[in-house]
């Protein structure tokens, strides 16, 4: 443990007031589904009949962070730092269900709208490859993400082949889902509107999801696996500013 530590303290030691960077990031975070349809059939083996299409949407949320980076003392054109930051997500999905099912103890015939909302506490870090032209900066890192999924909402409309609407919302309690360790991959620009403001662009796609560590959920897989167990992107973009010191 002692080790980590002084590993994550190497990039705050022995640079000058000038080589340290704040900086703060926000925007929209986009859950994109590969698949956009599935058809869902019944068994007979186990009493269950039903013809059901799924429909899986592209949806939008919001996210927020900010950080510390350490530039080095350097006037050459490339070079590599390792960014830290907080910060806060949401993962909103949606679901449409259509069709019908008819099982021993249940039926469903009908339009079915669902929404599942979750939110994460984040820690991001990992090394940030950046080329210098004049007063611009491009970068591309490779960021390890630590999410504490504190909070989910489901919200389901029903309404049935007889016109019938019913609603319902399920929420959690204010306590800890999960902790999902992932990795992404960031693009971005920064443009230098003063020897210490920058102002800039940014997007953060997620590749990569552990397995689940308190839940211990397996995943069918581990690769663009970021809902419904379907292959899916997980996409934050938006502007960034930062201010060196």
């Amino acid at each position: 443990m002692k080790q980590i530590i002084l590993f994550l303290m190497i990039p705050f030691i022995g640079f000058s007031q000038h080589t340290r960077k704040v900086f703060v990031e926000t925007g929209i975070s986009t859950f994109k589904p590969f698949v956009k349809e599935e058809r869902v059939f019944g068994n007979a083996d186990y009493q269950y009949s039903a013809n059901l299409k799924n429909t899986y949407k592209t949806t939008s949320g919001f996210f927020v962070k900010c950080g510390i980076e350490i530039l080095p003392k350097t006037e050459k054109k490339f070079s590599i730092t390792v960014p830290l930051s907080l910060g806060y997500k949401e993962f909103n999905k949606k679901r449409e269900t259509e069709g019908w099912a008819y099982g021993c103890f249940s039926s469903f015939n009908g339009i079915e709208r669902s929404q599942i909302s979750s939110k994460s506490a984040s820690v991001m870090f990992g090394p940030k490859f950046n080329f210098n032209i004049e007063k611009i900066i491009i970068y591309t890192a490779i960021n390890i993400n630590a999410d504490l999924f504190f909070q989910n909402t489901e919200t389901s409309e029903y309404k049935s082949i007889n016109s019938e609407t019913y609603s319902y919302s399920k929420f959690s309690q204010p306590y800890i889902n999960d902790f999902v360790i992932s990795s992404s991959l960031q693009f971005g620009l920064d443009y230098k509107i003063s020897s210490r403001w920058a102002l800039g662009l940014s997007t953060d796609c997620y590749f990569f999801n552990f397995n689940p560590i308190i839940h211990r959920d397996k995943l069918n897989t581990n690769l663009f696996n970021i809902g419904y167990g379907k292959q899916s992107l997980f996409i934050c973009s938006g502007i960034r500013a930062g201010y060196a010191f």
